[in-house]
């Protein structure tokens, strides 16, 4: 039917009979001369506001029914739609079907907020003058004047996989204030600056800036999910929000139902179609160059852009197989220009091939997988005899081409198809060849010659190693108030028949928003993982498998434990959630979490999550393709013909040109002597061995140790000083075997051979100093000075029994109030300065009025406790006096958690006392202290030994209560060493020097009387050399360790581990061998 008014003439159409009032439904309906080509899931009152507000409400009640009858219902469509009204210039475009409902572009329920989208080109069809921008909400409360700032921009991508593009990169159109009134609206918002829109990938940006006050009910915009990588969302309630910054998060394809009014005066369009002759072309991609602006064609061919702002343009059509056609025009305000685009199809050619063994070179490798990528991309299996072939392939291109079989090394080439067939021959895949491993190098012979010994290569399984089902069921998180890490451990026993392969990738499932860090752990035992190897951050897709190939894969050895998880950040951006399958969990492997500093198991931390984490981790020779087919041991285990041998200087590892081959033949023995050693010249030397498979495929080198040959020398030259620059006497200065001693002048000379050295410093009464990486020259002489500090206090204990009942100073610690905010104090007792602004006081609990007998001290009768800051957070500092660098450690308690966990940071500083100055220990995030005394224990790096520094302990709660700090305990490394001295806890301090040469003194402290073990192993989790072993009385011990092994050999250079386990107490630590 027609309605016509004084204004103007609008016509709706309908194109099926029938009718149906159920709500909501979805109608077929044109507007103005703009079919709606995908019909919006709409209510009768939506759809009354909307035709009111694009008719300047003319639309009255009466009217309005009269048009719902004339509509036609059509079944509901896909979830991604888009709906237009026209009228005088004036375009009216919504996106999205509406058919979710989430929190977004502002989550109400925080106190910040940040939502950045991408609206493709061709969902929103047009160009022109963005002048307003319509969200549509159910709200269950009204919310008025919400500050808002909105961006708009274009780019060339389709999705935000790549993070945020920052508000510096886009346009500003908004900055003022918002009204959501209740129930379900349109919020239409005018953009002070209008967006000129080209009509490209449209840019959203919508920050919500801070809040003190937020909703506690649902308040949701309807929305709709397509893809999984359009938008990104952080929010949170601790940390402002940088708009120009944004925190990493996941991405995910849920974005909401938005309207844009859009002023198209001075546009044109521009229409036809992509041919071949006369047939049409689907899927050509029409692009305006010089402009985000393109269009594919559709099933007949055609293509349209209905606005396209007046002017010259330059237009190609491409399409994969096509030679592309560019041609010039001029689009003229309020005219519709037709183009149409001729392509001639490329010419194809056959290629083909066959894929072999090196170990049967006669012989085809069936199914094997073949991929082309380049212009095209193509991929095929080969047949029984090893044969591919590709029927068609684009001519005049260069290809590259990928082959993988199993039990085989990957093949990657190259090649140019011209204008005929071709075949490429025969393509050999080598052998997986697996690498020797303890290449060692000895003198023998009074010097005269050396021998090389090396451990026989193993042969791995592959496959995924997971103890989740495959399937996500839930997910665990804290709502954004701590952040943990997650894990599944894998022991070494079940690592076995994966050993000398590599763990590849990991597989991960992350729930909600947050800044997520995969990790691997290389060791460990029940009470947590060991070395940290891998650390790399990642946007991963929310709510999905995520699949990251490490860059550098994990050896597996099979005698140590691997561990995979991710940090689940929430520091600064909204909440991070981890995926859990359906369960029953595998306890204590498939459901580790790093919670509040410890290692534990998610059933300990909630008894209902039964379930194993969606974690996985992918083992074998070359990372994982498509679906992973195992491949039984004994498929992989081809001939193995033995060993060949090189000789080169060191520095020339990557220069095998460069290598002398010491076995021409093939070495079958686990160990070679190279009886031309005398006859070398000098400089240092090491020793390459490969493993030699049939086909000639040898394995990637091996190397041994270095050795020297006639050495060179050099001189290391400087003066000793202590602190106030005056030379010290009768220093001692030493490297390795060679001491001397300073003169009165504080002079000293060391003649040492040439390379590299560590250089120690030391006198009565000072601490001593140590320099690593001096470089000795031949003939040079190379100048090194050193400054010692006069040895001070060695320990330090406190648990402030020995200050005044509630004094806010008490010298020696240095209390220092950054927030100088008033503190909170109590409605049931009062002590002296409650309520005064202060860092911490000392506080005795029992002699409060009345006494608050529900916190007593951890020691003694009182403690240092910091109050909640009435302006949150909290950023109070206990600042201890110089102490020694060493271990020390603390005990911990939040006074109640209801109005949530205190927060402490822990650092150190080189002897300052401002915070700035201070670097944190403790992680980069805060820890929530438990509402039970809690013990921290941490130990000061080691370059930081024998060297004065001040701890200090920061409160940076937010709006909790009180904080308790009791029974201090610092221990410098000097007192360390002193077996008499009480050790506060058992605690592996670490070893010094790191890195050594030709030893090193491992410090540890033993807590209570048990059997202790102090075990070396190598880089492959192998046992060098037990230090220890032996049941040990409470106090602080050490073992030097000097390179060798149990049999007296010396070791290779390189990276060892060193492992203590006293009773329940189990710690590993790394250390490097320089030689």
């Amino acid at each position: 039917m027609e309605y016509t008014n004084r204004c103007s003439s609008h016509t709706l159409r309908t194109s099926h009979s029938g009718l149906a009032f159920s709500t909501p439904y979805s109608t077929s309906l044109a507007f103005g001369k703009i079919l709606v080509d995908n019909p919006a899931q709409i209510t009768l009152a939506g759809l009354h506001r909307f035709l009111t507000r694009i008719l300047g409400g003319i639309v009255m009640k009466n009217l309005f029914v009269v048009l719902v009858l004339c509509f036609v219902i059509l079944p509901l469509m896909a979830s991604h739609e888009r709906a237009i009204v026209e009228q005088d210039n004036r375009l009216s475009v919504i996106v999205g079907s509406g058919d979710q409902q989430a929190p977004i572009p502002v989550h109400l329920f925080y106190r910040t907020s940040l939502f950045e989208t991408i609206y493709l080109s061709g969902e929103i069809n047009a160009a022109g003058s963005i002048t307003q921008i319509i969200f549509f909400n159910n709200f269950t409360e009204t919310h008025s004047d919400v500050p808002t700032r909105i961006w708009l921009g274009e780019t060339l991508g389709e999705d935000l996989s790549q993070g945020w593009i920052p508000s510096t990169h886009l346009v500003e159109v908004f900055d003022g204030t918002v009204n959501y009134p209740a129930g379900q609206n349109d919020i239409t918002i005018a953009l002070q600056t209008p967006y000129s829109y080209q009509g490209g990938n449209l840019v959203m940006m919508v920050y919500k800036p801070w809040e003190e006050d937020y909703s506690m009910t649902s308040n949701l915009f309807y929305s709709q999910t397509v893809g999984t990588s359009r938008s990104l969302f952080s929010y949170n309630h601790n940390t402002q929000i940088d708009p120009a910054a944004p925190p990493t998060t996941g991405v995910t394809g849920q974005f909401p139902k938005t309207g844009f009014v859009i002023n198209t005066a001075g546009t044109g369009s521009l229409s036809g179609s992509a041919l071949q002759g006369t047939s049409p072309v689907e899927d050509a991609r029409i692009q305006i160059q010089g402009s985000p602006v393109y269009r594919i064609t559709d099933a007949n061919g055609a293509y349209n852009i209905p606005y396209l702002a007046a002017g010259d343009y330059i237009v190609t059509a491409t399409k994969t197989g096509f030679n592309s056609s560019t041609q010039q025009l001029t689009i003229t305000a309020g005219q519709a220009q037709t183009q149409d685009f001729y392509l001639s199809p490329l010419p194809e050619f056959f290629v083909q091939g066959r894929v072999v063994g090196s170990d049967a070179p006669a012989m085809g490798i069936a199914n094997a997988t073949v991929s082309l990528s380049g212009y095209a991309s193509y991929e095929t299996t080969t047949d029984t005899d090893g044969i591919f072939f590709f029927p068609g392939v684009y001519a005049n291109n260069v290809y590259n081409y990928t082959i993988s079989a199993p039990a085989y090394q990957t093949l990657n080439g190259s090649f140019t198809l011209g204008n005929s067939d071709l075949n490429l021959g025969d393509l050999v895949l080598n052998e997986l060849a697996y690498a020797p491993s303890n290449v060692l190098a000895t003198e023998i012979e009074e010097e005269t010659a050396v021998q090389i010994t090396w451990d026989a290569p193993t042969l791995a399984s592959e496959g995924w190693l997971h103890y989740d089902s495959g399937e996500n069921n839930t997910s665990f998180g804290t709502g954004g108030s701590l952040s943990f890490d997650v894990a599944a451990r894998f022991p070494a026993d079940s690592l076995a028949a994966y050993a000398g392969g590599y763990l590849q990738a990991i597989r991960y499932w992350p729930a909600q928003g947050g800044n997520f860090v995969v990790k691997v752990w290389r060791g460990g035992s029940a009470a947590g993982p060991g070395n940290l190897v891998v650390s790399q951050p990642v946007i991963p897709v929310l709510n999905a498998w995520n699949l990251l190939q490490l860059e550098f894969p994990v050896p597996i050895t099979g005698t140590e434990e691997i561990w995979i998880g991710y940090l689940c950040d929430v520091t600064g951006v909204n909440l991070a959630y981890a995926g859990m399958d359906y369960g029953p969990a595998v306890n204590g492997y498939g459901n580790l979490i790093h919670w509040q500093g410890n290692w534990t198991t998610l059933l300990s931390v909630n008894s209902y999550c039964d379930f194993n984490w969606n974690l996985q981790g992918y083992a074998g020779m070359t990372a994982p393709t498509g679906e992973q087919v195992l491949v039984p041991i004994g498929a992989q285990n081809r001939e193995m013909l033995g060993y060949k041998l090189w000789r080169l200087l060191q520095g020339q590892e990557t220069n095998e040109s460069a290598w002398t081959s010491l076995s021409p033949g093939i070495n079958t023995d686990l160990d070679f002597i190279d009886h031309s050693w005398e006859n070398v010249p000098a400089g240092s030397y090491l020793w390459a061995v490969r493993t030699v498979y049939t086909g000639g495929v040898m394995s990637e080198p091996a190397f041994s140790n270095p050795l020297q040959k006639e050495l060179q020398y050099g001189t290391i030259a400087g003066i000793v000083r202590n602190s106030q620059n005056q030379p010290i006497a009768g220093a001692t200065v030493s490297s390795r075997d060679i001491t001397t001693t300073t003169n009165a002048a504080g002079y000293y000379v060391l003649t040492l051979n040439t390379g590299v050295h560590i250089v120690n410093a030391s006198a009565p009464g000072y601490y001593p100093s140590t320099q690593t990486g001096v470089y000795v020259e031949n003939n040079e002489t190379t100048m090194l000075n050193f400054t010692l500090l006069t040895v001070q206090q060695t320990f330090f204990n406190d648990s402030f029994e020995s200050y005044d009942n509630f004094s806010i100073n008490f010298a020696p610690w240095t209390l220092t109030d950054v927030d100088m905010s008033d503190t909170y104090g109590s409605m049931y007792s009062s002590w002296q300065h409650m309520g005064d602004p202060m860092a911490f006081m000392v506080f005795n609990p029992s002699m409060a009025v009345p006494p608050m007998a529900d916190f007593a001290p951890y020691d003694g009768a009182k403690f240092a406790a910091s109050f909640a800051a009435t302006n949150p957070p909290n950023n109070d500092w206990l600042i201890s006096p110089l102490v020694e660098a060493g271990f020390f450690s603390f005990w911990a308690r939040s006074y109640t958690s209801q109005y949530g966990l205190e927060r402490i940071k822990v650092g150190f500083s080189n002897g300052t006392t401002h915070p700035n100055t201070f670097t944190i220990l403790s992680g980069p995030d805060y820890i929530e202290v438990p509402t039970t005394w809690t013990l921290y224990q941490y130990m000061i790096p080691e370059q930081y030994y024998y060297q004065h520094i001040r701890i200090g302990i920061r409160c940076c709660s937010w709006d909790s209560y009180i904080l308790g700090i009791d029974k201090f305990q610092s221990s410098g490394i000097t007192a360390i060493d002193d077996p008499g001295l009480p050790a506060p806890a058992s605690m592996l301090y670490g070893n010094y020097p790191n890195p050594f040469n030709p030893e090193t003194t491992i410090r540890y402290g033993i807590g209570d009387p048990s059997t202790v073990r102090l075990d070396i192993f190598n880089a492959r989790g192998q046992l060098v050399r037990s230090l220890v072993n032996a049941a040990q009385d409470t106090g602080n011990y050490s073992a030097v360790w000097d390179g060798r092994d149990d049999s007296g050999s010396l070791v290779s250079s390189g990276i060892y581990y060193y492992k203590l386990l006293a009773g329940s107490y189990s710690q590993t630590r790394k250390m490097l061998l320089l030689k």
